[in-house]
């Protein structure tokens, strides 16, 4: 199927305006859609472990990523997940990654690296995150 640059844009952003009002579902359809037209692209990725956050399921989101082509946003959006599923040794490991690939050129860079390993090191301390009826667990209180 030929899609055009635009469209897939346009495609994007639906999925991520789907995903903001709690769409999950339709948020997923548009992001699986994505990734088919174009496997490569990061965007489907990122939708579809935006949406497997949204669902409470940071594993699921940090398996998506690991399988993308590295780049800044997947390796942010990995580091979130990590975050997200209890493994904060790999979460500061890949946001740090990130700060260093875009500090200053006066600003000394650390070699470290985000791990794409399937077993995160902290795997003991990893626990799922509460979830409650209705995504409650990801509104905030007014």
């Amino acid at each position: 199927m030929d899609v055009e640059a635009e469209d897939l844009r346009l495609l994007t952003e639906i999925g991520f305006i789907a995903l903001g009002a709690g769409l999950n579902g339709q948020a997923g359809l548009v992001f699986e859609g994505v990734a088919a037209v174009r496997p490569e692209a990061e965007a489907g990725f990122i939708g579809r472990a935006l949406v497997r956050l949204a669902l409470g399921d940071a594993a699921g989101a940090v398996e998506i990523l690991r399988k993308a082509p590295p780049s800044d946003a997947v390796t942010t959006y990995l580091g979130m997940a990590y975050a997200r599923w209890g493994a904060k040794d790999e979460a500061r490991a890949c946001l740090a990654s990130v700060a260093n690939s875009v500090a200053p050129p006066t600003t000394s860079r650390s070699p470290v690296r985000c791990s794409r390993r399937s077993t995160p090191r902290s795997e003991a301390a990893i626990r799922p995150g509460p979830r409650l009826p209705g995504g409650a667990h990801r509104r905030r209180a007014a």
